[in-house]
């Protein structure tokens, strides 16, 4: 089982910011695609993921020269 949540601000500073908070039990507690070897503790298995991604484009405006 697996539940999972995104936010997603797409105009930040010039950028974007993302956060994220993944759950995930059993099979699923991996996170991935993929599947694990089966074994006796597979089933105990849990993970947590708490994620922020930001980019800013700050860049833009701190030009050490100008055109030409």
């Amino acid at each position: 089982m697996g539940l999972g949540f995104r936010h997603t601000r797409t105009e930040f500073h010039g950028g974007y910011n993302e956060f994220s908070v993944g759950y995930a039990k059993g099979a699923a507690s991996n996170l991935k695609t993929s599947l694990d070897d089966p074994t006796r503790f597979l089933k105990h298995a849990e993970a947590l993921l708490i994620q922020e991604n930001f980019l800013t484009g700050g860049a833009i405006h701190c030009r050490a020269f100008g055109p030409g």
